[in-house]
């Protein structure tokens, strides 16, 4: 019987081979998607960072704009009342 066991042996053989042709299929294409999972979520992260970088400076921007306009009418209510705050201009 040592030719059917020989054919046994080969066919057991080709089995492990499939086996690990599978798994190692399975593998790369886990380590395809963990990759792509990744890309996905560097890029989902670099997008909100640079809107919440966008929002910042507008924010900053406003607050500016608003400081300047409220110095330039306190400028403008003191100039009128000569700093005393009376509306009367002396």
């Amino acid at each position: 019987m040592g030719f059917l066991d020989d054919m046994k042996d080969k066919a057991s053989d080709m089995l492990d081979s499939a086996k690990d042709a599978v798994s190692g299929a399975a593998d790369a294409t886990g380590d395809a998607v963990d990759n792509a999972a990744d890309t996905a979520g560097n890029a989902w992260d670099a997008t909100k960072d640079a809107a919440g970088d966008t929002v910042d400076n507008a924010q900053a921007d406003v607050q500016g704009d608003w400081s300047d306009a409220n110095d330039a009418a306190t400028d403008a209510w003191n100039d009128a009342t000569d700093g005393e705050g009376d509306g009367l201009t002396h």
